[in-house]
């Protein structure tokens, strides 16, 4: 029986989907069509239900013998392609000297004139941008596998918080990027469309809700800060796998 062959709990059958999802392997649709499995199932088995939380629902059964059989035949899950690089503007600051004219040295001539001080407004500074808390490495950071204990609201909200100190988006992005193996270039309309998204798993398939959760865990730990009362819940909820 197929079924019985399963060895992956509901919460490491909904991360493999993200995961695929998240790929660019295939879309929802094209799973579900290519597995026969029916989209209320799927939407009701993709909620937060703990790890045996839908071992019921065919999304289950169908999706983890067909990853397990996948796996054996050594099948790997793609990595998405490297998104086009960012377009970054350089700008040169040049610096002209202007030697004063010539004076005629003759005894009709005035004596020269002391040339007034020309006032200069020094550049503003620009934001710095902060560096990733490095080399902190996660457990599974290596694999693009680091189990997740917020929901996409929560990583929303950090996000835009950490926006507000003064960070632009093409800086914050650039260091997301660092965590995708390999490390790719995120476009601002990437995170602009996880973070227009509501609901605790709206998102959950965006790269950017991945690499967010990473960022903010490091800097928590780089930071010496302790677990929120919140983070201590969901890890409890959701130990060892992460929400899906």
């Amino acid at each position: 029986d197929d079924e019985a062959v399963i060895p992956y709990t509901c919460n490491q059958v909904r991360n493999k989907i993200n995961a695929l999802l998240r790929s660019g392997e295939m879309k929802v649709t094209e799973f579900l069509r290519l597995l026969d499995i029916n989209s209320n199932s799927y939407q009701r088995f993709m909620k937060p239900k703990g790890p045996s939380g839908g071992a019921d629902n065919q999304t289950y059964r169908k999706a983890g013998v067909w990853f397990y059989k996948r796996e054996k035949a050594g099948i790997k899950t793609k990595r998405r392609k490297l998104e086009p690089a960012l377009a970054t503007t350089t700008t040169t600051t040049t610096t002209t000297t202007t030697r004063p004219p010539a004076h005629n040295h003759t005894a009709s001539a005035a004596p020269p004139t002391t040339p007034a001080p020309v006032m200069t407004t020094p550049a503003a500074p620009q934001a710095a941008t902060p560096a990733p808390p490095q080399p902190l490495m996660l457990p599974g950071e290596d694999t693009e596998s680091v189990p997740i204990f917020d929901t996409c609201d929560e990583v929303r909200r950090k996000i835009n918080a950490y926006l507000r100190t003064g960070i632009t988006q093409t800086a914050l992005l650039r260091i997301l990027g660092t965590f995708i193996v390999p490390p790719c270039n995120f476009q601002g309309k990437q995170l602009q469309e996880f973070l227009r998204k509501t609901g605790p798993l709206e998102g959950a398939a965006s790269r950017i809700y991945y690499c967010g959760y990473v960022f903010f865990e490091k800097l928590r730990v780089h930071e010496g800060k302790p677990k929120s009362q919140k983070r201590l819940e969901m890890e409890q909820q959701w130990s060892p796998d992460g929400v899906p």
